[in-house]
């Protein structure tokens, strides 16, 4: 994501929000997934 305010909010919200509260799926990384969502930035 270019606009590093909105990346940093999608960022926060799934660490707080989603993350604790969803079951990751069965061979899934999520802080792989959300480094590689974010760009790998």
């Amino acid at each position: 994501m270019h606009d590093q305010v909105v990346a940093r909010f999608v960022k926060d919200f799934m660490d707080k929000d989603i993350t604790p509260y969803v079951p990751a799926p069965q061979g899934i990384d999520l802080d792989d997934y959300k480094w590689a969502y974010q760009g790998g930035s």
